[in-house]
Order: C-alpha cells, then structure tokens, then sequence
C-alpha cells in the first residue's frame, strides 16, 4: 500500500486494423489535475511515445473522485488502443471498493506497465512552525483534530497513508480531499 504505483492502461481491440495502428491521434488520460504527480508522469511518457505515435499523443486530464473520472472514461472509451491511461493503483483498487463506479475488476481493463513508485512524504512550507517531523506530531497531539492535513481525495493511497500515520502516532487530524491540495494546505502526506 505504501509503495504506490502507477499503471499505464491500454484497451486493444483484436482488428485486422491493428496492424496500421496507430493511424490517427492517442488521447493519454491522466486522472489527477495539471500539475500533479500523474499530469507530470503522463506528459514526460507521452513525450517519449512520440516516436512510435507520428499522428500525436495527447495528453488529457481528467481530474475527479480520487481518479475514478479518468478511470470511467477509459471503461466507456471504444477499445481500440486509442484511449490510454496513467493512474494510480489506488483508483483502480480502492476507489470501487468504497463507491459505486462505472469498474469494479481488472476484467475491465488491462494493465500494461508499472511506470512509476513513489513514497509517501510529508511536507511544510518553509515558513511552517514545524521544522521535524516530531514538532508536527507534538503539535498535532496539543491540537488533536484542528490539523488539516490535504489529500487527492477520500480513499486514495494518500488519504490512507494519512490515515495509517494518524493511528501510528496516535494523533487526530483532520483528511481535507480536494484537487488544489498542494497548493493550498499546510501539510502534505
């Protein structure tokens, strides 16, 4: 759970087409807003698929419900290889478990690559009060539940990675989901 990787999801259909695939133009979502984590992957892969893609790859967010909007478009798009996606394991994982979604198995789709592992991190503006990780955790246990903590959203690897460090230091913070995260909270995990 706590090394969350990224997939690049590929529907193929078994056409005679196939063979000149592709021939027109690749829409590459990401399921988080510009400027993330996967808006960042997704543009530096789509950048080297270029070679192999001379009819243009674009690159298309589609933020919303923790990654499961960009998921659902995947699901419904025609499954011919010109709709892919880069996601985190968690909108494909958690996210059906705890909503009602358009997917709920890997039989809806089919994972090609793991791009990406990323770690877990808390992080303060410079400016922060807190200059160790001990001095948030005091301060958190002084103020239980007044700490706003962002996350992309309710049930992703973030949030629950919040969670898990809430139970291990026994404090009581409070999980505000939301895009604009990075920019406008105090801590970030």
């Amino acid at each position: 759970m706590f090394r969350i990787a990224s997939l690049a999801l590929l529907a193929l259909a078994a056409e005679p087409s196939f063979a000149q695939y592709p021939d027109r133009n690749v829409t590459f979502l990401a399921n988080f807003p510009p400027g993330g984590l996967v808006d960042i992957v997704a543009r530096v892969v789509a950048d080297g698929m270029k070679p192999k893609f001379p009819n243009g790859i674009t690159v298309v967010n589609k933020p919303g419900a923790g990654g499961a909007v960009g998921v659902s478009d995947l699901i419904l798009a025609k499954p011919d290889g010109y709709t892919i996606l880069l996601t985190p394991q968690s909108s494909l994982v958690i996210a059906p478990q705890l909503n009602k979604l358009s997917y709920k198995t890997p039989d809806e789709y089919e994972p090609v690559i793991n791009t990406v592992a990323y770690y877990p991190l808390l992080a303060v503006t410079a400016e922060s009060p807190w200059k160790t990780v001990q001095d948030f955790v005091a301060d958190a246990k002084k103020n239980p539940g007044k700490m706003r903590v962002g996350t992309p959203g309710e049930g992703t690897a973030s949030h629950l990675n919040l969670e898990e460090f809430i139970f291990r230091t026994g404090t009581k913070m409070t999980p505000v989901p939301f895009a604009g995260w990075a920019q406008s909270s105090p801590a970030l995990l």
